[in-house]
């Protein structure tokens, strides 16, 4: 995790070049800064063009810290930083709650995926996210993660793949199973390549 705004920065990022790391996370939303904010974009042209990043894990904790600003974590807010950074890979982690402004993220650039944190446990939820990721050929861009403390990486399996027997009891259509399968089985995004529009799987927990 990397803050743009810590005094450290520099040291930061000369161990980030210096390990050949090849992924880094923010959380603008927790570290109270603008996914805009120019010391962010220097921070992360550092590390792509002199060091091995190439992929950007987004974050929103949960609870959010105190000096936290919400308004920050506005997917619509990040438009910039995706345009100006189009051969990095960014990578969502429980943002989906608002999937109606990640998915207009994604139908766009090849470099943006999102994992299922804060979206299991949540079975309406889910379901409108996976509904809308079919329609719009997407979930192969979606990745797994229980949003562990707040659910257990088990129990988040067993509900994603048992999706369609909440369906059934509610007397809605099944979802593809291969699809289920196939964000359960998709679990590391660094092993994601932009622009081949598919996610690896077997990186993920076996379903």
């Amino acid at each position: 995790m990397l803050d743009p705004l810590t005094a450290e920065l520099a040291s930061d990022v000369a161990t980030v070049i210096r390990s050949e790391a090849r992924a880094i996370a923010i959380a603008p939303a927790a570290g109270g800064y603008h996914p805009s904010h120019s010391r962010l974009f220097e921070l992360l042209e550092e590390v792509t063009q002199h060091g091995s990043v190439r992929c950007i894990y987004v974050v929103e904790p949960e609870p959010l810290p105190v000096r936290g600003r919400l308004e920050v974590s506005n997917l619509e807010a990040f438009d910039e930083l995706l345009r100006y950074f189009p051969h990095v890979h960014f990578h969502f982690g429980g943002m989906l709650r608002a999937y109606e402004s990640m998915f207009r993220l994604m139908v766009r650039p090849a470099n943006v995926t999102a994992n299922l944190a804060g979206v299991l446990g949540k079975p309406r939820l889910l379901d409108a996210v996976l509904e809308r990721a079919a329609e719009e050929a997407l979930s192969a861009r979606l990745f797994f993660a229980s949003g562990f403390p707040h659910l257990d990486p088990t129990t988040a399996i067993e509900q994603l793949l048992g999706h369609n027997l909440w369906r059934r009891d509610r007397g809605l259509p099944p979802l593809s199973s291969e699809m289920l399968r196939g964000i359960a089985e998709r679990g590391n995004p660094v092993d994601y390549e932009p622009g081949t529009e598919a996610g690896r799987t077997g990186s993920g927990p076996k379903a």
